[in-house]
């Protein structure tokens, strides 16, 4: 049977090993990757609604708004464009669950 102690001092052993050999790396000049040419980002610009009615995005910006409030140093949610988000994300394969 193994006592609490024994499991603690063998986890903090165990944890004081790993730790050694994990080191960070300093990126220099360059990223250590390459993107891949089709998962480049899409740049999507605020514009008409795709899946909200002029009403219901009113809506939404008053919410983010709500849960975001702008202040003297940064955006609020409908700033930020985060109804434009919400906007997109339903309008797109996440809205119609085509991955389920």
């Amino acid at each position: 049977m193994i006592t609490r102690r024994t499991f603690l001092v063998s986890t903090a052993i165990w944890y004081a090993g790993t730790t050694s050999l994990t080191r960070a790396a300093i990126i220099h000049a360059r990223m250590p990757w390459s993107p891949f040419p089709s998962s480049a980002p899409e740049f999507v610009r605020p514009g008409p609604w795709q899946f909200f009615t002029v009403e219901e995005a009113r809506a939404m910006e008053a919410i983010v708004n709500r849960i975001i409030p702008p202040d003297p140093e940064t955006p609020g949610g409908k700033e930020a464009g985060c109804g434009v988000f919400i906007d997109r994300q339903l309008k797109g394969p996440y809205g119609s669950a085509a991955g389920l």
